[in-house]
């Protein structure tokens, strides 16, 4: 229920906020989160999307770098079976691309 409610309070304030706060990245990645936390049993989850989208408004940061975490261990997750994990390439090159985004620079 907490992820639920906090799903919602995020959504509302990127509603009304938009991707140019400051705030906004930090709101993606912990919408991304508590999308995961539901799961699937309620809705489709866009985890995926809000934790992409945190990687490329905020490159080269922390958050990204979480975000980044919590997307790949997601997409492997979702391609892993009984017979191993076999993430499609097109999966991998986004993950590529994405890892290069939220990798952080500097010291």
């Amino acid at each position: 229920m907490h992820a639920l409610l906090a799903s919602r309070v995020l959504f509302d304030w990127l509603a009304a906020h938009g991707d140019d706060e400051p705030e906004a990245p930090e709101a993606y990645y912990e919408l991304g989160v508590a999308e995961l936390a539901i799961g699937r049993d309620y809705w489709h989850s866009k985890s995926g999307l809000h934790l992409e989208r945190a990687i490329r408004l905020a490159p080269h940061t922390a958050t990204a770098h979480a975000a980044f975490a919590r997307l790949e261990q997601e997409i492997i997750f979702g391609f892993t079976g009984s017979s191993g994990t076999h993430v499609p390439a097109d999966e991998r090159a986004r993950l590529d691309s994405l890892q290069t985004l939220a990798t952080p620079t500097g010291p």
